[in-house]
């Protein structure tokens, strides 16, 4: 059964007296799950703050979003981190819902931005300290420019 046909099946009037029976399997209802969350919501901004943050295999993102009710586990690649997130940090994510293969409903990040001015400041100021720390700020790591530099190297992504 596909979005369509799931689709005609909720808009016509039920005789409640009347059972229907539509039996899916496992994964119809997923895909069909997904399909109504993909065309309801292609992409829907959430506001939250981050809780149980994890990086795993140093490539994916684990964390949730939650409010004083509400708590919703997200997921994104780590390459899609334009600051660096920590729990408690107040966000606005740009998501897709999803329910995943195995029965857990979770949100893909697309994008994710601090909420308001001091979220910025505040994840700059953690980034900043994070490459103190590593010595990246240190007087040795500093090198003179030549005075007629011989190559240069344009980098950019």
């Amino acid at each position: 059964m596909d979005f369509d046909e799931f689709e005609e099946l909720l808009n016509f009037e039920i005789d409640k007296s009347k059972k229907i029976e539509v039996i899916y399997s496992v994964s119809d209802f997923v895909e069909i799950s997904n399909d109504i969350f993909e065309k309801s919501f292609p992409t829907v901004l959430i506001e939250g703050e981050i809780s149980s943050f994890k990086v795993n295999q140093g490539k994916f993102v684990f964390f949730d979003l939650k409010d004083e009710k509400s708590s919703l586990g997200c997921f994104m690649t780590v390459w899609q981190m334009r600051f660096p997130l920590e729990d408690g940090m107040k966000v606005i994510a740009e998501v897709r819902p999803k329910l995943t293969n195995w029965g857990k409903f979770s949100l893909t990040v697309e994008k994710i931005t601090p909420k308001g001015e001091g979220s910025l400041k505040k994840s700059f100021e953690i980034l900043k300290e994070k490459l103190s720390r590593e010595g990246l700020f240190s007087d040795e790591r500093k090198r003179q420019i030549p005075r007629n530099p011989q190559k240069i190297a344009v980098i950019s992504s």
